[in-house]
């Protein structure tokens, strides 16, 4: 698989807009984002957040290891020619179909009738070509901008041929698009044969008569180059760079301190890293790197048989010392605000209680200023076609998608640091 940069996008639009599964619509290209089994895990910089892990692992199970970010280059300026330049997401070329803006040639980017052409230095200017096309050699090509999707997550190339035959045929002939009259109105988009002559517009494909006009759902999830037998959603046609693609599901939190020790909050945090300290000794080791590392911040501040006292306490009664079992992760988060002496100074939170306004003291008793604090967000799933908090009931959801084959071992995660007043 050749591998090299197409474009880019910032941390956060890989949980919020183009995740796992979701289609890139780039100037001269479109890709989606490969499931989380392509990703470089060890790239992916691990977030600590214990509240979030466990619920986390509540949905999607307790092999869940960990929250981690997406994987970014470090330097402003970085040689394209170098390894550190090769650094991301693995995307895949999507729809496969592509058409050549000069002749209208449809056909697939497997076909060997198409070039992708690179560009190492400019990404965005990467495209693709058209090779010996009848107007000219090298004429660009671009996506076809129709696509089926369902509501069990699935997408898939539009069918051309099962379209313009109107079902399965021996005709193998050539495609071509083409425009009829002056607005790009899909009744005056149409698919031609060359060779049997059929053609048909793609008004036929939307609207109350589409599920006649299309094939069933193959069940295809691109992201994890695998097809689900027998899907029973009967799939619709969708246009690329539709919002109605990919819907992102998502669980964020607020990194609290614990109200009866913030180092026990440290310690939850980063029990990854603090499970299997053998000793005093071995701790006060760990408690260096994480320092030179920027990890546990805080943890520093706390003499090394405190920390131990609290890790010895953990592991003889996790429920006593820990706040992750909480099946409500935002009762601990209201607790925090509403107590009448919240804790004023942490690493990731800093708040203070000031006077109402003048003009509603009347209306407000008690202003909390919260300086700093951070948000951590971690994608659990998608759906298509219809977001799944659009209705309560379950039997009406859309179903999840998932973000990589098999159960997960980790997720994405991000982090934001916000203020405000509570």
């Amino acid at each position: 698989m050749s591998k090299f940069p197409v474009g880019e996008i910032r941390p956060s639009q890989l949980l919020w807009t183009y995740g796992p599964g979701a289609l890139v619509d780039l100037p001269n290209l479109s890709v989606i984002t490969m499931g989380l089994q392509s990703w470089e895990k060890n790239r992916c910089e691990p977030i600590e957040e214990s509240r979030l892990l466990a619920a986390v692992r509540i949905i999607l199970g307790a092999q869940v290891s960990g929250l981690r970010l997406p994987p970014v280059i470090q330097e402003e300026y970085v040689d394209p020619l170098s390894a550190e330049a090769k650094i991301g997401v693995p995307v895949k070329l999507f729809p496969r179909w592509l058409r050549c803006v000069k002749c209208g040639l449809l056909a697939e980017y497997e076909s060997g009738l198409f070039e992708i052409k690179s560009d190492l230095f400019y990404p965005e200017r990467s495209h693709i070509t058209h090779q010996n096309c009848i107007h000219g050699r090298h004429s660009d090509a671009v996506p076809a901008r129709f696509l089926l999707a369902c509501r069990n997550g699935h997408l898939d190339d539009f069918p051309w041929h099962w379209f313009v035959h109107q079902g399965p045929s021996d005709c193998k002939g050539t495609l071509r698009f083409f425009e009829k009259g002056a607005s790009l109105q899909t009744e005056n988009l149409w698919v031609k044969c060359d060779t049997c002559n059929a053609a048909r517009s793609l008004v036929h494909a939307f609207g109350a008569q589409a599920q006649q006009n299309l094939p069933a759902c193959r069940g295809r999830h691109v992201h994890l180059d695998l097809f689900e037998q027998d899907c029973d959603e009967s799939p619709r046609a969708v246009l690329l760079g539709a919002t109605n693609t990919w819907f992102p599901i998502s669980i964020s939190v607020l990194a609290i301190p614990n109200l009866g020790s913030p180092l026990k909050k440290i310690v939850d945090d980063g029990w990854e890293y603090l499970h299997d300290v053998k000793s005093v000794e071995l701790l006060e080791e760990r408690i260096k790197m994480f320092t030179r590392l920027g990890k546990l911040e805080g943890i520093e501040k706390y003499k090394i048989e405190e920390i131990w006292e609290v890790i010895q306490e953990k592991l003889t009664n996790k429920k006593k010392v820990s706040t992750i079992e909480e099946s409500d992760i935002k009762i601990p988060e209201w607790e925090i605000f509403t107590s009448p002496s919240p804790p004023t100074n942490w690493p990731h939170f800093l708040c203070r209680k000031v006077e109402p306004p003048e003009l509603f003291k009347n209306v407000i008793s008690d202003v909390l200023l919260v300086e700093r604090l951070r948000e951590v967000n971690a994608l659990i799933g998608y759906t298509r076609v219809e977001a799944f908090e659009e209705t309560l009931s379950e039997e009406e959801q859309p179903h999840w998608a998932p973000l990589v084959k098999g159960r997960p071992d980790w997720v994405p995660a991000i982090e934001v640091m916000v203020k405000g007043f509570f």
